[in-house]
């Protein structure tokens, strides 16, 4: 009996329904539209140097062929933070 009446008052109230919805729709339809999108991105890396490379090398010959491939004349950071 209940579900009866809710629903005739949603048939007589149909139009307000419907008209409410489309309103809310266009509305945010547009909104995504307009609005200049906005994205942030945040990274951390962490480098550790590894001796399994120049081991490698060394077992398969190649370290007499140019030296290592990795530049020890360099120094980094081994933590980079990118914001």
């Amino acid at each position: 009996m209940e579900f009866l009446r809710i629903w005739e008052i949603l048939l007589r109230r149909k139009w307000t329904i419907i008209i409410l919805f489309v309103i809310c729709f266009t509305t945010l339809v547009l909104w995504t539209h307009i609005v200049t999108p906005t994205y942030k991105a945040t990274a951390k890396l962490l480098v550790e140097t590894s001796d399994t490379l120049s081991s490698l090398m060394t077992n398969l010959g190649l370290q007499d062929m140019g030296g290592n491939i990795i530049t020890t004349g360099e120094s980094y950071s081994t933590d980079i933070a990118l914001a």
